[in-house]
């Protein structure tokens, strides 16, 4: 029993000692005991964490990559205008399918009313525009108001709610959920033939006169890095 007993002393003892050591260590230098601990617990996270972070700058890098290779090849579809490609700086989550800003303004030659598209399709036109910025106002914003053609028919596509709409829609003309929804190019704005979307789904109306047709934008406003205006070349 005596023996357990001086034995059950002497790791106490080392112990006390132990931390009595690390207690004159921390006195004299600008280390902790407790840094110690906790570079022992995060050292090897710490290589993950760093991994993890450069895997995902690499990634965001080959993303916006792809996206400008995409955006890029808009110029050999768009022969009638120069084309100023743009990055978004600002945007707004209270008008997030309202507006957004893009930095490039009039010093790149960009004035009000110019179309904005990506590769896809329309994105909106030019609000306002100053020295070195513009700002967008997007398709799914307030007062859009578009002759656009659908299956051969004129309609006017408008905007409710950042949702848009082709109402008027009667028998005769003949459109169905997934036509394709082109501008109409009898505007002085939009010329014939920019993709806007397509008829995502159909209702009747409630007064039972004519139909109301949903359109699904072909370009994801939400996920937007980068845009091109178009600038009509001066013949």
């Amino acid at each position: 029993m005596k023996k357990k007993n001086v034995k059950y002393c002497k790791n106490i003892y080392f112990i006390l000692f132990f931390f009595l050591l690390l207690s004159y260590y921390e006195l004299n230098s600008n280390y902790s005991f407790g840094g110690i601990i906790r570079d022992l617990l995060f050292f090897p996270t710490r290589e993950i964490n760093n991994k993890i972070l450069i895997d995902s700058v690499q990634n965001e890098i080959i993303n916006e990559n792809n996206e400008l290779k995409k955006i890029t090849k808009i110029n050999n579809s768009m022969s009638e205008f120069d084309i100023i490609y743009s990055t978004i700086v600002e945007r707004n989550n209270a008008f997030w399918l309202e507006e957004l800003t893009i930095n490039k303004g009039t010093m790149d030659g960009i004035i009000q009313n110019m179309i904005v598209v990506n590769e896809n399709g329309v994105i909106g036109i030019i609000k306002n525009c100053s020295l070195f910025s513009s700002k967008i106002r997007l398709l799914t914003g307030k007062s859009t108001n578009i002759l656009v053609e659908v299956n051969n028919s004129f309609k006017i596509l408008s905007s409710d709610n950042n949702k848009l709409y082709i109402k008027g829609i009667n028998v005769k003309d003949n459109i169905k959920e997934g036509d394709m929804i082109i501008t109409s190019g009898l505007s002085d704005i939009f010329p014939k033939g920019l993709i806007i979307g397509k008829i995502k789904s159909i209702t009747k109306n409630k007064d039972g006169v004519g139909y109301t047709g949903e359109v699904e934008l072909s370009a994801d406003t939400n996920n937007l890095r980068f845009v091109a205006v178009l600038r009509r070349k001066i013949q």
